[in-house]
């Protein structure tokens, strides 16, 4: 896009620039309604580079419904792959968050205190952004979420692959924009090139949710009990917790461990969130032969993955003495 200053009869060129991503942030935060200009939701930022499982997030936010909003800025043109990539992992991170996850997270980011009660800031926050109030609950909060890439210039790779993917059920949205200086003064134009106008074809089936004491039955009746037992400590604990999947806090949050509902998915998945535990959890895991990834040994992947009852089976001999070394605490 070419922009021009009129004077007299001549239009003279405002010159095209680029900042580094840092520079948009606090603007966006202060006018989320240019991060999605074609779209009626209304949107705050909750804050910038959010911590999430070894990554930061460059933009998290809410909408008026509860979904929570993913937006992927970048400063300079990078390689579409990288982008989008990048913005699906964060989203895969963050589908699990309820309001507890959230407030942790805004916790250590030093955003709001402890002693906030989540739902009501949040719905201050909107009420001083907008002047009402919005429609969410405490049970609605990231029943889904909105993928947002805000990056300069437009790409129509870029373009093809947000539309593929917005097709197939992703809530997913590119928002081109362009910088310009005319003297002192700087000006930011966006464009939203994919957005609600390409309707979803297929929806995403979403994972039934089910409450910690049912997942707890659930491993019983599948003989794996010294899962129920850690689950069950866990849970007392505050460090179990259930939306769409079952995610136990292990380490002060340096290793989180997933499991799916074993009745529908057999599944159980160990991130490690920070590199100082990684070698710990490699001599533990060797010693207690449990199969590691030796590709994903870094922060925000998952170098443990189990698939399947038979395998839960053979984790649950060991999951006692793996979190006990891990962290010197579970019996």
């Amino acid at each position: 896009m070419a922009l021009y200053r009129i004077e007299g009869e001549k239009l003279l060129a405002i010159d095209p620039i680029s900042k580094p991503e840092e520079f948009l942030y606090q603007l966006l935060m202060s006018r989320p309604e240019a991060i999605l200009p074609d779209e009626d939701d209304k949107i705050i930022i909750l804050g910038y580079k959010i911590p999430c499982e070894g990554f930061e997030i460059d933009l998290l936010g809410i909408d008026n419904s509860g979904n929570l909003v993913i937006v992927e800025v970048k400063g300079a043109w990078r390689s579409q792959r990288e982008v989008v990539s990048q913005l699906l992992e964060y989203g895969s991170n963050v589908e699990e968050w309820g309001l507890e996850e959230l407030k942790n997270v805004l916790v250590k980011k030093g955003i709001i205190s402890p002693s906030n009660d989540l739902l009501s800031w949040l719905k201050t926050r909107f009420s001083e952004q907008y002047g009402e109030e919005p429609s969410f609950n405490e049970q609605n909060i990231n029943a889904n979420q909105r993928l947002v890439l805000f990056l300069p210039l437009r790409d129509p790779r870029v373009e093809k692959i947000v539309k593929y993917l917005r097709k197939r059920g992703l809530d997913i949205y590119y928002t081109a924009y362009n910088l310009y200086k005319d003297g002192e003064t700087i000006y930011l134009v966006t464009n939203e090139v994919v957005g609600s106008e390409t309707s979803p074809q297929k929806k995403l089936q979403a994972k039934e949710a089910i409450s910690v004491e049912e997942y707890i039955e659930i491993f019983q009746k599948y003989g794996l009990n010294n899962t129920a037992e850690v689950i069950k400590q866990l849970y007392e604990e505050g460090r179990a917790y259930s939306r769409k999947q079952l995610k136990l806090s292990i380490a002060e949050g340096k290793i989180s461990i997933y499991f799916d509902n074993p009745d529908t998915y057999p599944h159980m998945l160990l991130y490690v969130n920070t590199s100082d535990i990684i070698d710990k959890l490699v001599e533990i895991a060797e010693r207690l032969n449990i199969p590691l990834k030796r590709d994903k040994l870094r922060p925000g992947l998952a170098p443990i993955t189990l698939i399947g009852i038979e395998k839960l089976k053979q984790f649950d001999k060991s999951i006692k003495q793996l979190i006990h070394q891990l962290e010197n605490k579970l019996p």
